[in-house]
């Protein structure tokens, strides 16, 4: 019964959580991108860690846009990185 337990116990640490976000926001049609002014794109970048899924931090647009002083969003981007006891959920802008 022991053995059973250690198993489980060491099953449910090894288990990496993950999320995903809806396909449609990475849906993007490249086409009528504007790509002639991307030297003057200024990026900044807001994240959120989780450390034993307490979360630490603001992933969010209004964040992000603050530390970078940018006044126009253009394109948003998502990143999730989870290992045992350690997350973070970071959310990328673009803009002007």
């Amino acid at each position: 019964m022991k053995k059973v337990l250690y198993l489980m116990a060491a099953t449910l640490m090894l288990a990496a959580c993950a999320s995903t976000t809806s396909p449609i926001s990475n849906v993007v049609d490249v086409t009528s991108l504007d790509f002639s002014d991307v030297q003057n794109i200024k990026t900044a970048q807001s994240c959120r860690h989780f450390i034993l899924f307490i979360p630490f931090g603001e992933r969010d647009i209004f964040a992000a846009t603050k530390k970078g002083g940018l006044k126009q969003v253009k394109y948003v981007e998502y990143s999730n990185t989870s290992f045992i006891v350690y997350g973070k959920s970071c959310l990328k802008v673009y803009g002007h």
